[in-house]
């Protein structure tokens, strides 16, 4: 009877043992994602060499997989507002970069509308420059008109003029 409990006892031992290492691999797992957290690192190392060295006390192996395992779930609870904070922070972030995005969009909307403005200003000024130079041409035409009509009547006038100087020459 002793040795067969001490055969079930052995097989448990080594059933604690094999499930205590199972664990060890997923907490480093865990731990090597969550690398922020060392210190539960160190304290699996420690763990997994206080197993090897003591095998045979298995109380004090399953009262550290309890600690770890309680561990384990913090660090998942920590994982987990780490990660709704991070994606709280990414969606601020998103919503900025919309922002400046419409912000963009007006200020190069503005911008064409403003040059739009500026071509059609700058279309008006030639227009008009064009206008005044038309004029001033007009003008200069008519003034250079009225010259030769005020010379042609200075030469009718002139003529007409020695025309009666003769004739009071000639009437003396």
């Amino acid at each position: 009877q002793e040795i067969t409990d001490g055969k079930a006892k052995t097989a448990r031992l080594q059933q604690a043992i094999k499930d205590l290492q199972e664990t060890m691999v997923l907490q480093r797992q865990v731990l090597e994602e969550a690398s922020k957290h060392e210190e539960a690192v160190n304290q699996l190392d420690e763990t997994a060499k206080e197993v090897k060295a003591n095998q045979v006390k298995t109380s004090e192996i399953e009262q550290k997989t309890e600690e770890d395992e309680r561990s384990l779930f913090r660090l998942e609870e920590k994982l987990f507002h780490m990660r709704k904070q991070s994606k709280m922070k990414m969606d601020a972030v998103q919503d900025r970069l919309d922002i400046a995005k419409e912000q963009l969009l007006i200020v190069e909307k503005e911008r064409r509308e403003g040059m739009a403005r500026v071509e059609a200003g700058e279309s008006e000024v030639r227009a008009l420059e064009a206008q005044m130079k038309a004029e001033q041409v007009k003008t200069e035409e008519e003034i250079a008109d009225m010259i030769a009509e005020y010379k042609r009547l200075e030469d009718a006038f002139f003529k007409r003029n020695e025309k009666r100087m003769m004739a009071v020459e000639a009437s003396i």
